[in-house]
């Protein structure tokens, strides 16, 4: 957007600023000598700024054009089309669009200079950045002694034997000023102001603690399980304020009679931001640790292991804490470099060892085994943290302790003060997701029950925003400045090309806002047709499903069109993307198209609706659901059989139940022979005709279909009304036919044979009749 001053300022006046602000860079790139980094680097955040500004009011200025260059584009668009090469036009209208098309280049000088004012800002902008990005890196890759290499730890004798020095001067200043008595009262005063108030916190505070969590853990509504955790943990986070404020108290009147004033103030000053850190280190170590909620936790520790966890962190904070305090005294020259930079490194050391340690109860927390969650148990699947996070803290603490032991005392302090807030970043985020999904759900579960198919989405929007936060605070930690970070905001929103086509994060946003009321508004109709509208036409439940398909595949098409066209895009440039697309599905999805046409077809001949009962090569049963890539079909024994829609089209499919009319019945049975074959075909008729799911026409018959090795086989055919039934009304009548059998004593024989079994005869009896002895006869 245009400033309004710029909007009201003459062309000349603009570009004049622009140079002006130009030849400040190229001076500032040029010659920075004299400066300390510090000031160099502010001069440079400030010109950035500047021509950063200026590179987006000149963009604006060009985009926008001026109201003649519009006026007269209009003009020459009112003339109509330019002929073509070999066409001819009016001399009048060939004159006055050549008059128009020399004014408009006239016109649009303003606006070329406005484009090179943008080029030149961006380039002094990308050489600022440069500048800056080489000063950081100079200033990280400072090489020092190593806290092994022993001329350190010389020089930090030598400076700490300067600074008792000093102070044993400055204490017999202080003691001729105000006397003996008076340090001694302060000395006093100080000691208590570091003792008591700790040891009044971890005794008192921690009994409430306690308590307070004992009844979180007997709460038995969620509402009041989390309010009172984070009830427990503001008010936990003041009162450990409370106590560090005091110690900080206590330490300023420790360093009085040591250092200046303004010394001491500004010391202090550091130790209270720091005790901020360790406080805030403190809230988030229990609050994700050993939160009396459950759900809020981010790793699952035993009580043990998650003690340990939480002492760890702390000791961290502590860490962060002297470094920043180390820093600051460095910096009002209370210690010396060489002490600043040995204790800054023996801290380093110590504090990638606690990461390591770290590392090592969140790797074996997370092999613990936990136990199985309940059949019933509502509570979705965890996301795996454990194992990423071990991974992470792991090797950025070998890295900064090799870099700190190697000298890169900046480097390694960077690394790990970075990694520490990125995790509390990280971590903080997680928290309150799991915090808004608890407040969801209770909400669903409770008075917003009607709305919870809504607000499950909300969980997923507050994810996102917070993936967002935490991307940018990430990039801010490591070290992108806030003026990065804003250019690229900028460029999301203003786009970024691709060829002809110019893709914004508003265009982003807006097709997916269009599309996903475009697929609710289908869902809404498809919803609406199938409850309200179809039955009444008396269609059957194939037809309705066949026709809520299709509109449901439309429906989705019209969206995603309408998503395209609102971004602005011209759909005739994708036409080359669909040509290149349609090659890629000819050979590399063939069979998923083939799948979708047999769906299509599938749903427009209706050869298998569902709730049919179709046999499909080995399989068999009723279908359940027709979708766009294959079929559904339950077997009777339960089991969901995925079938393709090209196997439905392309092979043989046998459909009992498609005409929806009678299906035939037949009953196979024996009797034995010697029976009353008349009987047995006048019972067999009378149980078809007293069958009330038997039609009368066609009529049943009976037949004799054959003469078996110990039975006559007869068959009885009858019709009954559905299809459906057949199982049951088989199994029916068979029972019904060995009850009337049984009662009119038919046989129904089953299989036997008679075994004889005969000796060889002796050689004397040759000849002779009649079984040899020995013979047997086994029927």
């Amino acid at each position: 957007m245009i400033p309004a001053a710029h909007a009201a300022q003459p062309a000349d006046t603009i570009l004049e600023g622009f140079n002006a602000d130009a030849a400040q860079a190229l001076a500032l790139l040029r010659n920075s000598s004299g400066k300390s980094d510090k000031e160099t680097q502010r001069e440079i955040d400030r010109m950035r700024d500047t021509l950063a500004n200026d590179r987006d009011n000149a963009q604006s200025l060009a985009d926008k054009g001026t109201i003649e260059t519009r006026l007269t584009q209009s003009e020459i668009e009112a003339l109509g089309a330019a002929p073509k090469s070999g066409e001819s036009e009016p001399p009048a209208l060939a004159a006055k669009r050549r008059q128009l098309e020399d004014q408009l280049g006239l016109q649009m000088l303003p606006v070329l200079r406005w484009r090179e004012a943008q080029a030149r800002s961006a380039t002094l902008v990308d050489e600022l950045d440069s500048r800056s990005a080489a000063m950081t890196r100079a200033r990280l890759m400072t090489h020092g002694y190593s806290p092994l290499d022993p001329r350190l730890w010389h020089g930090a004798l030598v400076e700490t034997a300067r600074m008792f020095s000093v102070g044993a001067d400055r204490i017999a200043a202080v003691n001729a000023r105000i006397g003996t008595l008076a340090i001694i009262g302060l000395a006093a005063l100080a000691l208590v102001l570091l003792v008591v108030p700790p040891l009044l916190f971890y005794r008192g505070w921690t009994r409430v603690r306690v308590k307070v969590e004992g009844r979180i853990i007997m709460a038995a509504h969620l509402w009041r399980k989390l309010g009172m955790a984070l009830a427990l943990d503001a008010v936990s986070l003041v009162v450990f304020i409370a106590v560090l404020a005091l110690v900080i108290a206590g330490i300023s009147l420790a360093m009085l009679p040591l250092a200046g004033n303004a010394a001491v103030s500004e010391i202090a000053m550091s130790i209270l931001l720091a005790s901020l850190l360790l406080a805030f280190a403190q809230w988030l170590g229990r609050s994700v640790l050993l939160s009396p909620i459950h759900d809020l936790r981010l790793i699952r520790f035993a009580p043990e292991p998650a003690g340990q966890a939480l002492m760890v962190v702390r000791f961290l904070g502590l860490m962060l804490t002297f470094e920043a305090v180390i820093g600051v005294t460095e910096k009002a020259g209370t210690i010396g470099a060489s002490s600043a930079s040995l204790l800054s490194g023996l801290l380093l050391v110590a504090g990638c060892w606690l990461l390591w340690r770290l590392a090592g109860l969140i790797r074996n927390g997370a092999r613990e085994p936990r136990p199985e969650p309940a059949p019933d148990d509502p509570q979705p699947a965890r996301m795996d943290f454990a194992t990423p996070i071990s991974r992470v803290l792991g090797g950025f603490a070998l890295i900064a302790a090799l870099t700190a032991l190697a000298g890169y005392i900046m480097l390694a302090r960077e690394i790990f003060s970075d990694l520490l807030l990125s995790l509390a970043v990280v971590t903080i985020a997680v928290y309150f997701h799991r915090a808004v999904k608890l407040v969801l759900r209770a909400l669903a579960d409770g008075p917003l029950h009607l709305y919870r198919r809504v607000l499950h989405f909300v969980p997923m929007v507050s994810g996102l925003l917070l993936t967002l936060g935490v991307a940018l605070l990430v990039a801010l930690i490591w070290g992108y400045r806030i003026q990065q970070v804003s250019d690229a905001v900028v460029a999301l929103r203003t786009g970024v090309k691709f060829g002809n086509i110019n893709l914004s994060a508003g265009d982003v946003l807006k097709f997916a806002v269009v599309f996903g009321l475009g697929y609710m508004l289908t869902r809404w109709i498809q919803g609406f047709l199938r409850v309200a509208i179809l039955p009444e036409f008396g269609m059957d439940k194939g037809v309705q499903s066949a026709l809520v398909t299709a509109l449901g595949y439309a429906g989705i098409l019209i969206a995603a069109l309408a998503a395209i066209a609102s971004t602005g895009l011209d759909l005739t440039s994708l036409a080359f993307v669909a040509g290149a697309l349609s090659v890629g599905i000819g050979f590399g999805l063939q069979s998923v198209v083939e799948n979708f046409t047999s769906g299509i077809l599938l749903l427009i001949e209706r050869p298998v609706r569902e709730g049919d009962w179709i046999v499909v090569g080995t399989n068999e049963g009723i279908v359940r659901k027709i979708a766009v890539r294959s079929t559904r079909i339950e077997t009777f024994d339960g089991h969901y059989i995925i079938v393709p829609n090209s196997q439905l089209i392309s092979s043989a499919v046998k459909n009992v139940t498609f005409t929806g009319g009678v299906a035939r019945v037949l009953v196979e049975v024996g009797v034995a022979y010697g029976s009353d074959y008349e009987e047995v075909r006048r019972i067999l008729l009378d149980i078809a005709d007293k069958e009330t799911r038997i039609v009368d026409q066609p009529a049943a018959s009976v037949w004799m279909t054959g003469f078996a090795d110990s039975s006559v086989s007869f068959r009885l055919a009858c019709w009954i009304d559905s299809a459906m039934n057949t199982g049951g009304m088989r199994s029916d009548l068979h029972f019904q036919i060995a009850s009337r059998f049984a009662e009119a004593g038919i046989d129904i024989p089953i299989p036997q044979r008679d075994i004889y079994i005969r000796t060889m005869p002796s050689a004397g009896a040759e000849g002779s009749g009649g079984p040899a002895k020995g013979d047997a006869t086994l029927a």
